[in-house]
């Protein structure tokens, strides 16, 4: 046969090397793989040593107590005392139930590495999770921009000095956000799986997507409002059957459900009412209604009442009745907390509850 086109001749695709046009063809025509970006897995390796490094200088001696901030005294006290063997009694006396997953989280480092290193294994594990966030967010700016989206995203995450300061601090933004990003690729490919029918990819990607979402919720609450919006978006998917949509919005809510059960029902035990997380919405509605000066007094008159749900109850009555009686000053508070959003807070220490100089429980948690 001819050198044109034969299959010994000197053009020949087989048994020949490949010319640089045909190299970039094939580049050009290859799928873009995140995990096998070496330069993404380089960014962070730098986002890993970024969090831990910036927080050691931060906390030089180790971030103790009294330097706590803003919720960590509660987290902390909470993790303690769970990790003493005495469940989630904590929150029994407190003025509010909170989500358990971080507390669990904080409480098992605790138990497994207490001691002089506790803030460093702490902010080892956190800074981790903080880096494991990246890649779905890299993974679907990918789906819209390619490898230089994905390079970005996950450049400008590992260096973004929010998730940096936070992976080193008693708070619970860092694994909320790990779960939440990981729910929102496991909803993409599960709504484009059942664009061909169901199978048990898209089931298993239904499943993970529900229990991200529902760890999530049971790391904040705020996920909660996610679930409609979610279910929403597979019921009006672009796949045919109505059924199909219809079936796969149920199957991720009943998985969100699921996980939430078991903290369901341990309110419901603890407290004889339905909480499905935690009891700080009635708290915070009523305490924007009023404004942060009448703090001390709304505390104590939750306090007074025994029963969690009770207070939350209550709470939401008098929070209710506050803003009936003026909502033009309850869009004032709002816009005003709207704006300190947006202010530098570069001394947000001193807004610390004075705290329990050794470290441990609260006084008022202690045996």
């Amino acid at each position: 046969m001819g050198e044109a086109g034969g299959i010994t001749g000197k053009n020949s695709v087989i048994g020949a090397s490949p010319t640089p046009d045909v190299l970039n063809a094939t580049n050009a025509t290859a799928p873009y793989s995140l995990r096998r970006d070496r330069l993404v897995w380089l960014l962070l390796l730098i986002g890993l040593a970024v969090r831990v490094l910036y927080n050691l200088a931060l906390h030089p001696n180790g971030h103790m107590p009294p330097t706590f901030v803003i919720d960590e005294r509660e987290y902390f006290g909470a993790a303690h005392m769970l990790a003493e063997g005495r469940g989630f009694s904590f929150y029994d006396s407190f003025v509010w139930v909170r989500p358990p997953l971080y507390v669990l989280l904080l409480g098992g480092v605790l138990r497994a590495w207490g001691g002089a290193y506790v803030y460093l294994s702490l902010l080892i594990v956190q800074a981790l999770l903080s880096v494991l966030s990246l890649p779905p967010l890299g993974w679907l700016a990918a789906r819209v921009g390619g490898r230089t989206a994905a390079r970005w995203t996950v450049g400008l995450g590992a260096l973004y000095l929010p998730f940096t300061l936070f992976a080193g601090l008693l708070l619970s933004e860092t694994l909320f956000v790990l779960l939440f990003c990981w729910s929102l690729p496991a909803l993409v490919q599960a709504r484009e799986t059942l664009a061909a029918g169901w199978s048990m990819r898209a089931l298993s990607r239904l499943l993970a997507a529900g229990v991200l979402l529902g760890g999530a919720t049971l790391t904040r609450a705020t996920a909660l409002a996610f679930l409609p919006v979610a279910m929403l978006w597979l019921a009006w998917g672009s796949y045919p059957a109505r059924w199909h949509r219809t079936v796969a919005a149920s199957v991720f809510a009943a998985a969100f459900v699921l996980t939430l059960l078991p903290w369901t029902v341990r309110n419901y035990v603890a407290y004889h009412s339905f909480v499905p997380v935690d009891t700080t919405g009635g708290y915070n509605l009523w305490l924007a209604s009023v404004g942060v000066r009448d703090e001390p007094r709304l505390q104590a008159d939750l306090l007074a009442i025994p029963n969690q749900a009770d207070r939350q109850s209550y709470a939401y009555r008098q929070a209710l009745e506050t803003i009936a009686a003026d909502p033009v000053a309850f869009v004032g508070h709002g816009r005003k907390a709207c704006r300190a959003r947006w202010e530098p807070h570069p001394a947000a220490a001193a807004k610390a509850a004075p705290g329990d100089p050794s470290g441990r429980v609260p006084p008022r948690h202690r045996r």
